[in-house]
């Protein structure tokens, strides 16, 4: 039972880590308001990223969102990440 549980909650976070609305360089955002004031979150990384910074805004499709959040699990997995900025 506790094989199954492992792998129930291993291939949960694999999904999750695959689920995200677009990717700009290193970091994969997920749409968090597509109206005004149109906003994202960070859902994700490269895993093999060492350093990471978050901008203010991000473009997609002519769309400048900005970026208010980083979601959880947002850098699970990157065991080389050293550093993280983010701006004021």
């Amino acid at each position: 039972m506790k094989k199954i549980f492992t792998l129930f909650i291993s291939l949960f976070i694999a999904l999750s880590l695959s689920a995200y609305d677009f990717r700009s360089g290193d970091l994969f955002y997920n749409i968090t308001s597509s109206s005004e004031p149109y906003t994202v979150e960070v859902a994700c990384a490269l895993s093999s990223i060492t350093t990471a910074t978050i901008p203010r805004t991000v473009t997609y499709n002519g769309t400048i969102y900005s970026v208010t959040s980083i979601g959880y699990p947002a850098f699970y997995m990157c065991e080389s990440l050293t550093s993280v900025t983010i701006p004021n």
